[in-house]
Parts: structure tokens; sequence; C-alpha cells
């Protein structure tokens, strides 16, 4: 198994990496209109998730480009996730410190800031995660995001069929999700949740490689290639805690949000 370094997502480190190329725009459009019926949208759900479903913990090597408040983004990340809610984020940098750490568990998170000697404590993972990335989603929401499932406890009501062999499922929590056969295979295309809108690409074992997440706002626009990746991987408590300094001082979601996209506008070296 490969052993699990504190993880990252949204992260990059220094200006000149958050100032080179952001990702391609991808500009999926929900389909409008009635639809015609699909009553065999409940068995294209089940065949579209029966991989990512069974996914409890993730562990993988993420390559980040895109645009958040703006600015372009591109970096190399880690990601690891885990049931229930638990998340361990870190930002590569090219060299020395990383430029931030989070732990999460049970959905509430610490972000250590190790270059500016700043930790924020005991806060709601989603709301530092909308904070860095312009993009609120909770552990348990990506893992479900980052695996193709679209929901952490997916269950589908409903289904309309749309042009070009693409079947909109509604889900329990309300969000939405597009199917198509995909080297004949039903397969999410995208999806919609309050506020985001994914995209996915480059299936590999039933699994996307790429996943495109595009906030509602506007505000950010993220591209995300998976690599190296280990399903359910034995991960301790370990993983979902974060050693903060003595002198680390206290910051706030506010002077986050203010050093700019992925905390990048605070001191770098």
């Amino acid at each position: 198994m490969r052993p699990i370094s504190p993880v990252s997502l949204l992260s990059v480190c220094l200006p000149a990496l958050l100032l080179a190329s952001g990702c391609a725009a991808h500009r999926f459009s929900p389909p409008t209109g009635p639809g015609e019926p699909a009553p065999e949208f409940a068995q294209q759900f089940e065949e579209a998730t029966k991989t990512c479903r069974d996914v409890r913990a993730l562990t993988a090597d993420v390559s980040l480009s895109g645009r958040v408040s703006g600015q372009k983004v591109r970096g190399k990340l880690q990601i690891g996730l885990a049931d229930p809610n638990a998340l361990r984020l870190e930002a590569i940098a090219p060299f020395g410190a990383p430029v931030f750490i989070l732990a999460a568990q049970n959905g509430t998170g610490t972000l250590l800031l190790p270059r500016d000697k700043a930790v924020l404590r005991e806060t709601p993972a989603d709301a530092i995660i909308d904070a860095l990335a312009g993009i609120k989603l909770t552990p348990d929401e990506l893992r479900a995001v980052a695996t193709g499932c679209v929901s952490p406890a997916p269950s589908a009501t409903g289904g309309r069929r749309y042009p070009g062999d693409l079947t909109a499922i509604t889900l329990k929590d309300g969000a939405e999700a597009f199917v198509r056969p995909v080297n004949g295979a039903p397969r999410i295309v995208s999806a919609r949740r309050p506020g985001l809108i994914v995209e996915y690409e480059a299936f590999e074992r039933g699994l996307p490689r790429t996943i495109i997440l595009r906030a509602d706002s506007g505000n950010a626009e993220l591209s995300l290639t998976l690599s190296r990746i280990e399903l359910n991987p034995a991960l301790g408590p370990q993983a979902f805690t974060v050693d903060v300094p003595a002198e680390a001082h206290p910051t706030t979601l506010d002077e986050l949000r203010k050093s700019g996209p992925l905390g990048r506008g605070r001191s770098n070296p």
C-alpha cells in the first residue's frame, strides 16, 4: 500500500505556479425542457455507479489547473478522503514547507499555514474549502464527486431522456446526474449539485480520471486529474489530524478569503 502523506486537494504554492496557464474551459449545459420518460433510469444509474458506491476511502495524486476569483491556478497535489466525512489535504510546494495542511474528522477541520505560522481551528471543512477555492463541498461530498458517484448516498428517484443519448437522473438529495453510454457502458458524464456543475472525463476501470468543477457563481473553475489512485486503503485516525506548532497564531475564514485563491496572497518565500 502506498503510504499516505498529509494530503492535498485544492492547493498550489508560489505565485509562479499560480499564474501558470489554467485549464481549458468546459461548458456542459444541462438539458432543458421536459424530455421523455426514461423507465430504465434506475438500472442505468445502478450500473453507472457500481464501482464508486463501494469506495469508502481513497488516496490519489492530483494535477490541478483552472481559475479561482479571476486568478489562474496550477499545481501538483495529493488527496485523501475517508468515511465518515474525513479528509486530509496538503499543498505540495516545489521546495520548502507546504502552503497549507487541512485535516478534518466528522466534517470539522483544522487548517495549518506553515509558512505563515497560522492556524484556523475547529471550522467546518466545507467552509474552509470554499474560502480557499470558491467551491463548497463536505469531505463526504468531495469523495462522492471525486469517484463519480455525485452524492454520498446515491439513490435515483427519477429520470428523463434527452437528445444525444443523454439521461438526466434526479437523486434523492436533490443532485442530478447526466448519464450516457461511454465505450458501451453507462457513465455519469456530468452532474449538477447545489451551486456546482461537475464534468467527468477519461474513465478507467469505471472511475473518472479527470474531474472539472465549475461554481454556478462563476467564481471558480477547476480541473483535477487523478493518478496513483488507491481505493479503500486502511487510513488510521492519524491521517486526519495535523500537528500545530505552539507558535502558530490564529487566523479566520475572512482572512483566508482575503489572502486570495488558495491562500496565495499570504507571505511566500
